[in-house]
């Protein structure tokens, strides 16, 4: 059937727009890729944006004006002063979430921020767990965040998880108490040996002390996201951490607890798969990684602190140094097709300014052999050695002459990043829609077709 559908149901009429309008952003590298600006900068034309995964050991990063904010758990619209969805798909810490209002009232913004009610809470026997895994593991340590993530994750799975909804009434609340406290009192106490009793107890007092405050939030956000969609609305899902920390997908173990595919938006926040129109994958104009595991374009010594120290590679929700690499199209290739994206952002072309040459890693070997994608194992994949083909750099301009030059749209931009960018679209097989130069929102260029 052409054009939009009429389903006839007894008599009524009901009415489903042929083009349900939800774009997805999503992370194509290790995390770090600048989604939060990208999402502040686009999503001036989208009535609400939603978190669709992860939790608190995100950081998303928007500068307005000079002034620079992080969000860990509030997606990234708050200032466009959109409506907001944090979906089912996300663990919740409410210290954390309740920190972020504080910081925006200070300012006086009050989002308008609705929470799924399926929506898991990160509480205090997770983050115990989780600083008592990573220092078991030793030197084989995966490298989180310690903000319980997986811990929370892996209750959810469990079934001994405490829901935001399970905050709204008192008999629901004691029923997810007696499952939850239940499982980690004894976890605790004989696996960890340590008072779990105790620890239980304390963070269900935090939690009630704290309900009143996070109730009014609390709601069917997939409910409302479709009633959105339904009525011709706008929705942007902001993925957080990259393809590569992916559960399945990703450099398994080490990775992150939730899937980070676009492919998971829609189940993450509770609407059709086919809502969602079009993909926007960030991608660095190199490569970073926070923690452990394999980073086969990985480089060291003076340049990769040179680099680190110019784009400010350190984690927003750790602070940790995070670890360079050069661009990775063998990663980023995989990554695009396998979450389905119809465009790229390029961020930080700026730190890369200055350099003579800028290698790219544009293949694998094992032994040898040319590996077309990363490979499933870790073992493999500490075996591969990336294949360089180098391009000339371009200048190393300051923040007052890029901004010059993007005046006068792609065709300004040196030749030289230029040539980057058309290698990179090519080597993706996608379009470049957005180059980010700067760490301010306005230091975007939004482009056309392609980089000509």
């Amino acid at each position: 059937m052409d054009g939009d559908q009429v389903l006839k149901l007894k008599g009524a009429s009901l009415h489903i727009p042929s083009a349900l309008p939800a774009t997805v952003v999503v992370g194509l590298q290790w995390g770090d890729e600048g989604k939060g600006k990208i999402i502040d900068f686009v999503s001036e034309g989208f009535d609400a944006v939603a978190r669709f995964n992860g939790g608190s050991n995100a950081g998303h990063t928007v500068v307005v004006g000079g002034t620079k904010l992080s969000f860990h758990l509030l997606p990234s619209g708050v200032m466009r002063n959109k409506r907001l969805f944090i979906g089912n798909g996300v663990v919740v810490d409410p210290e954390v979430l309740l920190k972020e209002l504080d910081d925006l009232a200070s300012l006086n913004i009050r989002p308008d921020l609705l929470i799924s009610d399926r929506a898991h809470l990160t509480l205090g026997p997770h983050k115990f767990r989780d600083r008592f895994e990573e220092g078991r593991r030793g030197a084989f340590s995966i490298g989180t965040t310690l903000r319980g993530i997986s811990p929370a994750f892996s209750d959810r799975a469990s079934r001994v998880g405490v829901r935001a909804g399970d905050l709204l009434e008192d008999e629901a609340l004691k029923m997810a108490y007696e499952a939850f406290a239940g499982w980690n009192r004894v976890l605790i106490n004989e696996v960890y040996g340590e008072d779990g009793d105790a620890i239980v107890k304390d963070s269900f007092a935090k939690l009630k002390e704290v309900a009143p405050r996070l109730r009014p939030h609390v709601g069917d956000v997939s409910a409302e996201a479709n009633d959105l969609l339904s009525k011709g609305g706008k929705l942007l899902l902001e993925g957080a951490q990259g393809y590569f920390l992916d559960i399945d997908y990703g450099t398994y173990p080490y990775v992150t607890a939730t899937h980070t595919t676009a492919s998971y938006a829609p189940a993450g926040i509770g609407i059709p798969s086919q809502s969602v129109q079009r993909v926007i994958g960030i991608i660095k104009a190199y490569c970073t990684r926070v923690g452990a595991g394999p980073f086969v374009s990985e480089i060291s010594g003076p340049l990769c602190e040179a680099i680190r120290k110019k784009g400010g590679e350190y984690g927003a929700t750790t602070g940790r140094p995070r670890r360079v690499g050069w661009f990775d199209a063998v990663a980023v290739r995989s990554a695009a097709n396998s979450s389905g994206v119809t465009e790229l952002a390029v961020t930080k072309v700026d730190v890369l300014g200055g350099l003579e040459k800028v290698p790219v890693c544009d293949g694998y070997m094992d032994a040898g052999r040319v590996v077309a994608r990363p490979p499933s194992t870790i073992v493999q994949l500490r075996r591969c050695r990336p294949h360089y083909l180098e391009v000339p750099g371009w200048p190393d301009l300051s923040p007052e002459e890029w901004r010059d030059k993007a005046k006068g749209g792609i065709g300004s931009l040196p030749e030289d990043l230029r040539s980057y960018l058309k290698m990179i679209e090519s080597s993706i097989g996608l379009p470049i829609r957005y180059v980010s130069y700067g760490h301010d929102r306005a230091d975007t260029l939004e482009l056309g077709k392609d980089v000509s």
